[in-house]
């Protein structure tokens, strides 16, 4: 049995381990070619994207078009308010993100486990740590690598605004908040999947290909069962990104209600991918 200052003593050390095997999930992306090229790819995307529609946001967004094809795509309900955003660069972002940063996730979270089973090296890592604790060390890092990414953008997003018209300066910081913990809560349940599928897999790219085609697969079996069954339509308002739609006209308060679904899905997942990692054989 251990005393109470033993057990104080203990806890804070096991929570060191994870916050350490977290941080250095960044040090290991700078380490890795396989690292090195999901950040050119990143890097090169995210040009082109600051470069041309968000640098053109102001005309995009005075553009009678746009906001058609904004109201064809995401409905008629709530496309004003993206229309009224006073820095449009951060709207023309905020949809732009929605979109892109769950497909990157599936790419650069998907090497949480399976290489280090395929090299034997989990077996020297839990010496030292517990499962749970390499498990969720791993997960936090790559969410917390995404959110340095998204920060990065958001960031080259809003200094862009600024040159265009500097007196957005004084109202660009709620947006940008808005956006930086939206985007986060979002990308919990992708990097979630690319934990579950890496845990099943040998290698990190056989573990995004499972996550793609999982996910792909799963939109297809639902809309062929709610074809078939229309009672079964609720799984569509449960789908992994079922929320996007609704989170690109929301805003303020209103919005947290589209988080209660990624929250959600991130806790099933986890809890499924976390059973999958401590059932296997490391």
């Amino acid at each position: 049995m251990l005393t109470e200052n033993e057990t104080t003593a203990v806890r804070p050390k096991s929570n060191s381990r994870t916050w350490t095997i977290a941080n250095y999930e960044l040090t290991r992306l700078f380490n890795t070619k396989r690292g090195w090229m999901a950040l050119i790819a990143f890097a090169l995307v995210w040009y082109f994207i600051l470069r041309y529609p968000i640098y053109y946001a102001s005309s995009f967004i005075a553009n009678p078009e746009f906001e058609d094809a904004i109201r064809q795509v995401f409905g008629m309900v709530g496309a004003e308010k993206l229309m009224s955003w006073p820095v449009p660069e951060l709207a023309v972002y905020w949809v732009a993100s929605l979109i892109l940063y769950p497909l990157f996730a599936l790419f650069i979270t998907s090497d949480q486990i399976s290489s280090d089973r395929a090299r034997g090296t989990l077996r020297f890592i839990v010496l030292r740590s517990t499962r749970f604790e390499l498990f969720f060390g791993r997960y936090l890092g790559q969410l917390f690598i995404l959110s340095i990414l998204v920060f990065s953008t958001l960031i080259a997003a809003t200094l862009m605004a600024i040159y265009r018209d500097p007196t957005l300066a004084s109202s660009f910081a709620t947006h940008f908040g808005f956006i930086l913990f939206h985007l986060i809560i979002v990308l919990a349940p992708v990097v979630a999947v690319t934990a579950l599928t890496s845990a099943l897999c040998q290698s990190a790219r056989s573990a995004t290909f499972l996550a793609i085609i999982g996910i792909g697969l799963s939109y297809i079996l639902v809309a062929v069962a709610t074809y078939y069954l229309p009672l079964l339509d609720f799984l569509d308002d449960v789908m992994l990104g079922a929320q996007v739609f609704d989170l690109v006209t929301s805003w303020g308060l209103s919005s947290l209600s589209h988080l209660v679904l990624p929250l959600s899905q991130t806790l099933v997942l986890l809890l499924l991918a976390f059973v999958s990692f401590n059932r296997r054989a490391l």
